[in-house]
C-alpha cells in the first residue's frame, strides 16, 4: 500500500507524465499564447470563416495545403473524412448563406506546427444549424501558414445559447 502511495505521489508530481499536471496546463497561457503568431493563426482561421461566409473557394484554397482533410464528427455519431478539394468545390454552389462564428479560441505552436481549438456555431441564412468543437493544424511551409487539417463535432442538442448573429 505504501509502495503504491509513494508511486502515486511521483506520478502526480512529475508534470512529464502526470494527467493531473498535463490536464492543469493552460495551453492559451503555457507560454504558446505568446508566441508571435499565435493571434495571426485566430486571425488566418477567422479569414478561413470569412471566406466560407462569402463563398470565395479561392480564398479559402489560399489558406489550405493542397491535400489536406476535414475530419468531421457527426451528431448521429456517424465520421466522414473530406478531402479539402471536395470541400471547395462545393463552396460556390452552397445553397445558402454560411455564418460560423468561433468562441474562446486557444492556439498551440511548436516550430512548424499550429493549432487552433475553439467551440463554434453554425448558422445557416440567419439561422442555427449547429455547434462543435473545432480544430485547425497548421503548418509553417515558405514562411507562411498553410491549414492542413480540420477536424470538427457537429453537436445539435446541446448547443449554448449566444448572441444571434448580427
Amino acid at each position: 500500500m505504501k509502495l503504491h502511495l509513494a508511486l502515486l505521489a511521483l506520478f502526480a508530481a512529475s508534470p512529464l507524465i502526470s494527467p493531473l499536471a498535463m490536464a492543469q496546463q493552460d495551453p492559451v497561457d503555457g507560454g504558446h499564447a505568446h508566441h508571435p503568431d499565435a493571434e495571426l493563426l485566430i486571425a488566418l482561421t477567422q479569414d478561413f470563416f470569412d471566406a466560407l461566409a462569402e463563398g470565395d473557394a479561392e480564398r479559402m484554397a489560399a489558406i489550405q495545403l493542397p491535400g489536406g482533410h476535414a475530419y468531421i464528427s457527426g451528431a448521429d455519431g456517424s465520421t466522414t473524412v473530406r478531402p479539402f478539394s471536395a470541400m471547395l468545390e462545393g463552396i460556390a454552389d452552397q445553397g445558402g448563406r454560411f455564418l460560423e462564428r468561433m468562441f474562446e479560441p486557444e492556439v498551440r505552436i511548436a516550430g512548424p506546427v499550429g493549432m487552433v481549438w475553439t467551440s463554434y456555431d453554425f448558422h445557416i441564412d440567419g439561422e442555427l444549424s449547429h455547434c462543435g468543437t473545432d480544430v485547425f493544424t497548421y503548418l509553417r511551409k515558405d514562411g507562411a501558414w498553410r491549414m492542413v487539417q480540420a477536424t470538427y463535432s457537429v453537436e445539435t442538442a446541446t448547443c449554448p445559447e449566444r448572441p444571434a448573429p448580427e
